[in-house]
């Protein structure tokens, strides 16, 4: 297919052919991109240049032998009348992992129209059993409340997977908790499906993003888990002393500020 357009100059026309683009899948816009591997879950994704007037019965998604439709198709523009606008949204229920709900993999996602390949998208199946941290709470600190306020990870799986069908906590063998370079004191408990990992930072001065490790073996399946991230510790604002004085100037200042290093330089204004 093309479109063209002419130009007369003179007793001369020029005549103009440009090929219309190929229909193609957007992969960025593939969401989500990954997900558990003992569930469905559904998926959208962007395709342009598709005849306006395509139906849902013209698609087929297919995963090695495991081939469906999609449950809607949509179009951006309901005004478009041609290809060169037309943008589809796709949606399709994924089902669960063919290999199960223990396995982490990628797999390769075959769109199909009319029968003819539009293309493969990447999804990835994240192993249901796989240690996996949740949320942290709070998620930053300032350095004046390190070593005092206590911070609280809620992880999943961790130690082991389904260690919630017993207990995560009494799942627990040796366990550490770094922070930096700071072993830690911890305690934790179950709370539902997820276990919850309470610890106090190492006191520090110094703000920035701290690497924090939780480490232990599983006594089920005598096996180790590793959760590592990142935890922001943030200055506190600046304080000043006294807050106000006469206004002919001379009063002395005193600004306050933990966490922002040490002083580079210093200055003074008359």
């Amino acid at each position: 297919d093309s479109d063209g357009s002419m130009v007369s100059t003179g007793n001369a026309i020029s005549i103009q052919i440009r090929a219309k683009p190929s229909p193609v899948l957007l992969q960025d816009t593939l969401y989500p991109r990954k997900g558990a591997a003992s569930d469905s879950q559904t998926v959208q994704v962007t395709a342009q240049y598709l005849s306006p007037s395509l139906t849902l019965s013209a698609f087929q998604i297919s995963m090695g032998t495991l081939a469906w439709g999609l449950l809607s198709l949509s179009l951006s523009n309901t005004a478009c009348t041609d290809s060169l606008c037309a943008m589809h949204m796709l949606t399709f229920l994924l089902p669960p992992s063919p290999d199960g709900p223990d396995l982490s993999r990628d797999v390769g996602l075959n769109v199909s129209v009319n029968g003819q390949l539009l293309g493969t998208l990447t999804y990835s199946y994240v192993s249901a059993s796989t240690p996996t941290l949740v949320s942290v709470s709070p998620s930053q600190m300032t350095t004046s409340s390190t070593g005092a306020s206590a911070v609280t990870v809620f992880t999943q799986n961790f130690p082991s997977g389904g260690c919630y069908a017993v207990s995560c906590q009494g799942d627990i063998g040796a366990m550490s908790v770094l922070f930096g370079s700071s072993s830690l004191m911890w305690s934790a408990a179950d709370t539902g499906k997820l276990l919850a990992v309470t610890f106090t930072p190492a006191q520090t001065s110094a703000a920035g993003t701290v690497a924090v490790s939780l480490n232990a073996t599983s006594t089920r399946l005598g096996r180790y888990s590793n959760l590592a991230f990142g935890f922001q510790v943030t200055t506190p604002p600046a304080v000043a002393s006294p807050l106000d004085g006469s206004t002919v100037g001379g009063s002395l200042v005193t600004i306050t500020a933990l966490g922002w290093g040490s002083v580079g330089a210093r200055g003074s204004n008359p």
